[in-house]
C-alpha cells in the first residue's frame, strides 16, 4: 500500500525494493533499524505493535494503509530478527477491515518468529536519525 490513495505496488516489487535497500544500507554501514521504526520501541506506526516481551525490538518495518481504496488495504514490509537469522517479509492485505488486517499481520509475524526460534531484539542506536545526520559532514568534490 502506497498510502497515496491507490495501491498498485506488488508484493514481489516490494521485496525487490527491500533487498535493494538492504544492499545500499550495507554500503553505508547501516541497517533497516537505522531508518525504519523498530516495533514496540520507536514512535510511529509500529509504536504499539510487536511490543510483547517475546517480540519487543525484533521487528523493523514500514506500514501502509488505505482505508477506502481496494475495499480497505493494509501492508507491512520489513525485516524480523530471529534466533536463526534475519528474514525479510512483505504482507499485503486488501478488501477488508484494516484493524483486522493489522491484527493478522502481528500474529503472522509472531508465528514466523516462533518457527525460527523466537524474536531477538535488534542492537541499534536509539538516537533519532535527525540527530545522527546533524553530526555528519558533507564534502563536495573539488572542481
Amino acid at each position: 500500500s502506497s498510502g497515496l490513495g491507490i495501491n498498485r505496488v506488488t508484493p514481489q516489487a516490494m521485496m525487490k525494493l527491500l533487498r535493494a535497500l538492504r544492499t545500499d544500507l550495507t554500503k553505508f554501514k547501516m541497517t533497516f533499524a537505522d531508518i525504519m521504526p523498530v516495533g514496540g520501541v520507536d514512535n510511529g506506526t509500529l509504536e504499539n505493535r510487536f511490543n510483547s516481551p517475546l517480540s519487543l525490538g525484533s521487528v523493523v518495518g514500514k506500514t501502509g494503509t488505505l482505508g477506502r481504496t481496494d475495499g480497505g488495504a493494509s501492508s507491512l514490509a520489513g525485516e524480523i530478527n530471529t534466533r536463526q537469522g534475519k528474514l525479510l517479509f512483505v504482507i499485503f492485505n486488501q478488501r477488508g477491515n484494516v484493524n483486522s488486517f493489522r491484527s493478522f499481520q502481528n500474529s503472522y509475524v509472531n508465528l514466523v518468529q516462533s518457527y525460527f526460534g523466537g524474536g531477538i531484539p535488534y542492537k541499534f542506536d536509539a538516537t533519532p536519525l535527525e540527530a545522527r545526520m546533524a553530526k555528519t559532514r558533507i564534502s563536495y568534490p573539488q572542481q
